[in-house]
């Protein structure tokens, strides 16, 4: 969908539940308390992207 040009329908087809099972999005507070559920896992590294305004909410967010 996504390489014929259909890009909405392409995100449309993507579940919700799935991205947030593979990526913390969203409001800081929500990503503070998925943080804490990530910590418990064997992942050892995390890639950051976000707005240049919110990655101070970031750092802190990260302790």
């Amino acid at each position: 969908m996504f390489l014929a040009g259909r890009k909405g329908n392409a995100i449309a087809a993507v579940p919700t539940p799935l991205i947030e099972n593979i990526a913390l999005i969203g409001p800081v507070a929500k990503i503070r308390d998925e943080l804490q559920l990530w910590e418990q896992t064997v992942i050892t590294t995390l890639l950051i992207q976000a707005d240049p305004g919110s990655l101070p909410a970031v750092v802190d967010a990260l302790g």
